[in-house]
């Protein structure tokens, strides 16, 4: 088994920093516990879900929602407004399809 981790790409606020310290201790953590633990760049989770490195936020959400429109498998589903309409709340299930697209790409 590995475990994918989106690679930190630098920070523009201090919760960017605190965002790349917490990932940075979760690597680390892993690793020291013996898991195979791998890092994906930023641009290759936009590529894997969206051919584009430069995706932005949204379309990286219409992109997992296009592949994956049951990901969720729960009581719930991607978050949608009353038209149907994807949020912006789901780019953190966006984020986790693509580092993992991008690193099964990377074997």
């Amino acid at each position: 088994d590995i475990v994918y981790i989106e690679r930190p790409s630098g920070s523009q606020d201090s919760n960017g920093m605190v965002n790349y310290a917490i990932e940075i201790a979760v690597y680390s953590y892993l690793k020291n516990k013996g898991l195979n633990v791998k890092w994906v760049k930023v641009n290759d989770v936009k590529r894997a879900l969206t051919e584009k490195k430069d995706a932005s936020k949204q379309e990286m959400i219409e992109a997992a929602h296009y592949m994956y429109p049951h990901a969720l498998n729960l009581n719930y589903d991607w978050l949608t407004d009353k038209k149907g309409r994807l949020y912006n709340y789901n780019e953190h299930l966006a984020d986790s399809i693509g580092i993992y697209l991008a690193g099964q790409n990377s074997k």
